[in-house]
């Protein structure tokens, strides 16, 4: 009515009244204090304290379900510790039914009331109340009252995870994340440090959205705080450097691993620090620092096995292994080394009878993983598409979120293009943009935008994929991974190739590609020699300055920033371009020798019948057949055998190696 209003909204010169008050935001906040709490003396003493109890509860738990479960057990445990407790439990239906209504008609809740059928006996609802009447009801409220909806609130959601874990191969898995979101502001208020922790670190292990570990991130760094110095505090740190990881702030992250992992193995506590060497082990892959990576996970599992830790863990230990052995390039040995271990994976019983920090669904899902990296590398489409069926069967029987799923289907994309089913590959990636997107996924975005750009370079449209692998290139510098980075370098470079653009810029893309992969000791450099040793190089390499300079002009890529952070294999960015430009020309020359011995029996015969025009008429069919397969010796070799010598006549419009068939043919019938 009028006169409430006058209370929130003092006056205007135009005497508009539109939901905007003219009072200070002090003189605002006290009389809302003061109309609640007014308002709260006149209510029945049900209608007073479920008001309590629901402004205690966080916005989300503002429900029908939650509070016709709930409300009774806040009663119990209020118990004698207030006068209305133990009366109000013996009314019909609690009292709830016209508690709420009482609550409604006052305006201090607003109700909304889907239209669905329910077993409950209220209608499916959720409870509005604005912050600050809420804010007001819990300053006004007794200690006890708001401690008992705490308890009972953590109770509840600490079950729910509990039935989650137990239920996770049946869909649980959304519910153990969910459980720890609700359950960790009630945990925190009543200072149970270790139950708001497992449920934390469960919640992280499920969901690893932007807005899960930001959520996240405070809460742990109050429980280390709060627990400094005990056993229960150092675990605790492995799992905030585990949501720093994951929230790309690597260097706090791997700084706050190595000072754990010191202090376990001086305490003897060897199975915290196996549990933490593994994170400091994404942390180093997601890094390119893959010998490092090598050596910690020797450790790692020295730790695990010094722990008594039982099967699962050792086989994620080896599964992690496996993962650096692929990022180096040794794919085959990996595809092994998963199919010897699959028939362990389903022999195992879900229910270790030796202590285990690892969940068999993700010991499952690191080693399929592994192995369908190792499948697409090695172009084995048909294996892959495979393996990542089984990889998504296993992860949507667990309830995985909709960002896992997306990087889980988004696998698929290689195998389905090298098989040419585009309309299937284009359909995957655009649904997988759009989870990437709704989640702010930098890392993923930067790789749909990535496999974006091979399907339109593969559909022969150079332009766009130049700027998809453009988009790819700004998004990935940005969530940090070197070999990434590395990948889109490699990949812009034959797209520009292919485009015929200038070689200048195309070689600084591949030097780009080559000085990282170098500096991290990547499998992936091999390939980059190969591509470079078939290009027509400069006599002399160009500096690191002008490398970065022409990468850089695309916006967002800070090549030189990321060079600085490296492992330092060579010391800098023109040592490492020397080391590149050695490399490839020793692999040229090694190319140039073989292609000369393959070639040497063929070559004696051009150069015999050179003086024999019988042997030319014989060999014509055989020139006819080079040129289809695309070695243009046929016009050279038949203007030698007319008398011509000069080998820059002979070689014009030549690519290297077909010029080094004719040197070679010119020096055979130069010899005596």
């Amino acid at each position: 009515d009028s006169e409430t209003l006058s209370l929130f909204f003092a006056a205007r010169p135009d005497d508009a009244r539109e939901g905007e008050t003219a009072q200070a935001e002090a003189d605002f906040s006290q009389t809302l204090r003061d109309w609640t709490q007014g308002i709260g003396r006149r209510l029945p003493a049900a209608a007073d304290l479920l008001f309590t109890f629901l402004c205690r509860l966080e916005p989300p738990d503002r429900t029908s379900k939650i509070l016709e479960v709930m409300w009774p057990h806040f009663l119990k445990r209020l118990g004698d510790d207030h006068p209305h407790a133990t009366a109000i439990l013996a009314f019909p239906d609690h009292g709830l039914p016209p508690a709420l209504a009482a609550l409604e008609e006052h305006g201090l809740i607003a109700v909304e009331r889907p239209d669905a059928p329910s077993s409950f006996s209220l209608l499916p609802s959720s409870f509005l109340i604005h912050p600050g009447v809420a804010e007001a009801a819990r300053a006004a409220a007794p200690a006890n009252l708001l401690a008992a909806a705490d308890e009972e609130l953590g109770n509840y959601w600490y079950a729910s995870a509990l039935h989650g874990l137990k239920t996770e191969m049946a869909g649980g898995g959304r519910l153990v994340a969910e459980s720890g979101r609700r359950a960790a502001p009630n945990l925190l208020r009543r200072e149970r440090w270790e139950d708001a922790a497992t449920l934390l670190e469960r919640m992280i292990q499920r969901e690893s959205s932007p807005a899960t570990l930001a959520f996240a991130i405070p809460l742990l760094r109050r429980i280390v705080a709060e627990t400094e110095g005990t056993e229960l505090g150092i675990g605790v740190v492995g799992v905030l450097a585990q949501a720093l990881l994951g929230a790309g702030r690597s260097a706090e992250a791997e700084r706050l691993m190595r000072e754990t992992i010191q202090t376990c193995v001086a305490q003897e506590n060897f199975r915290l620090a196996s549990s933490i060497a593994g994170d400091l082990l994404n942390l180093l892959q997601a890094n390119g620092r893959f010998g490092e990576a090598l050596t910690l996970a020797d450790e790692m599992a020295d730790y695990s096995r010094r722990a008594g830790l039982g099967p699962w863990t050792q086989l994620l230990d080896e599964g992690m292994r496996l993962q650096i052995m692929a990022a180096m390039g040794e794919y085959e040995a990996v595809l092994r080394r998963v199919e010897e271990l699959r028939p362990r994976l389903e022999e195992l019983p879900e229910k270790s009878d030796q202590p285990e920090t690892a969940n068999p669904w993700n010991v499952r899902e690191t080693l399929l993983d592994t192995s369908c990296s190792a499948a697409l590398h090695t172009e084995q489409w048909e294996m892959a598409l495979a393996l990542n069926a089984d990889r998504i069967q296993y992860k949507e029987a667990r309830g995985a979120d909709a960002l896992e799923m997306a990087r889980t289907r988004f696998n698929d994309y290689s195998p389905l293009l090298r098989l040419k089913r585009f309309d299937a590959a284009r359909a995957l990636l655009q649904k997988c943009r759009a989870v990437y997107e709704q989640e702010r996924a930098i890392p993923q975005l930067g790789k749909v935008y990535s496999a974006l750009a091979d399907l339109e370079d593969e559909a022969g449209n150079r332009e766009t994929a130049v700027a998809f692998q453009e988009t790819a290139l700004r998004y990935k510098y940005q969530a940090g991974d070197p070999n990434d980075c590395a990948i889109s370098h490699h990949n812009l470079a034959n797209y520009l190739e292919r485009q015929g653009a200038d070689p200048a810029r195309v070689l600084s893309h591949r030097l780009a590609d080559a000085i990282i992969c170098l500096q991290i000791q990547s499998g992936g450099l091999a390939q980059t020699l190969r591509n470079m040793s078939n290009a027509d190089l400069p006599p002399t390499p160009p500096p690191f300055a002008a490398v970065a300079d022409q990468v850089e002009q695309i916006p967002g890529v800070q090549f030189r920033a990321l060079c600085a952070r490296l492992p330092q294999t060579l010391p800098d960015g023109d040592a490492a371009i020397t080391a590149v430009w050695q490399l490839v020309q020793e692999l040229t020359q090694q190319k140039h020798t073989e292609l000369l011995e393959k070639w040497e029996p063929r070559l004696q015969q051009f150069a015999t019948a050179a003086n024999d025009n019988a042997q030319q008429e014989e060999l014509l069919p055989v020139l006819d057949d080079l040129q289809e397969k695309g070695w243009l010796l046929r016009d050279p070799v038949q203007r030698i055998w007319a008398g011509e010598r000069d080998a820059a006549v002979l070689t014009a419009g030549l690519d290297a190696q077909d010029s080094a068939l004719i040197h070679r043919l010119l020096e055979i019938l130069a010899q005596p």
